[in-house]
């Protein structure tokens, strides 16, 4: 019996036939042939993707839609810095200044002051038309018909007086009053007839006011008793002006 021939490609040669074995090594080694060529042009694709997402990135980044920031930056350019806030937290005396940095008006609360003449006076947090109020100055209205008063010495020191005046929402819903403000004689804040659940917001200027004056007196024609309340009242220091003042 004749010895089956080898072919040159590693094949046996059967009858002049390559056997089915060497066939599909043929067609598989051709597959993988054609993958490999295709490999290049995959790269090159992938590389034209990101090239254009480059583009697109750094096109919006100019127009401002987006910010590109490197996840390491040794010194970032100083608009990209974090400034302290100058007007953040506040100064001595509430001025809102930033240590160091150039100082702004002081404020004083009213009930740093001590009055010169008082009748029925008192400080500390209080209750205006639902709002809480921590400093407060209050003039109690213990009785219908009667003025009270109570006098600060400002001397001149201060140029703008600002409150929220009302009456205090612990007292007697019968109580009425009717409270005027003075800058040394003259009238600065007349409140007309005040009841509760009401509260009105004050500025005035006190630039050459020597004494402040707050009288009130209840207008009621019944029996009550309560407050009127100079809520948060501050003044403005004039520039410069260092007063002194004695804390309750």
């Amino acid at each position: 019996m004749p010895v089956p021939a080898r072919s040159d490609v590693g094949g046996i040669h059967v009858g002049g036939h390559v056997t089915a074995v060497t066939r599909r090594r043929h067609r598989r080694w051709r597959a993988v042939g054609a993958f490999l060529k295709t490999i290049p042009g995959a790269l090159t694709a992938i590389a034209t993707l990101l090239t254009a997402i480059a583009g697109l990135l750094a096109a919006l980044a100019q127009v401002g839609v987006i910010t590109i920031r490197s996840p390491i930056v040794a010194n970032p350019p100083a608009e990209e810095r974090t400034m302290p806030d100058p007007t953040a937290g506040g100064g001595a005396n509430g001025s809102g200044t930033a240590p160091g940095g150039p100082q702004g008006p002081a404020v004083v609360y009213l009930d740093e002051l001590t009055p010169l003449q008082e009748s029925w006076y008192r400080t500390g947090a209080r209750a205006v038309n639902g709002r809480d109020f921590a400093r407060s100055v209050a003039i109690r209205q213990p009785s219908a018909g009667h003025t009270e008063t109570t006098v600060f010495n400002l001397g001149r020191h201060y140029s703008q007086l600002r409150f929220t005046i009302g009456l205090w929402d612990d007292s007697d819903p019968a109580l009425q009053s009717k409270c005027q403000v003075f800058a040394d004689q003259q009238v600065i804040y007349d409140s007309g007839t005040m009841t509760r659940g009401k509260s009105a917001e004050v500025v005035r200027d006190v630039s050459e006011s020597f004494d402040l004056t707050i009288s009130c007196t209840p207008t009621q024609a019944v029996s009550a008793d309560g407050e009127v309340v100079l809520a948060d009242a501050q003044l403005t220091a004039k520039p410069g002006q260092a007063p002194t003042t004695t804390a309750p």
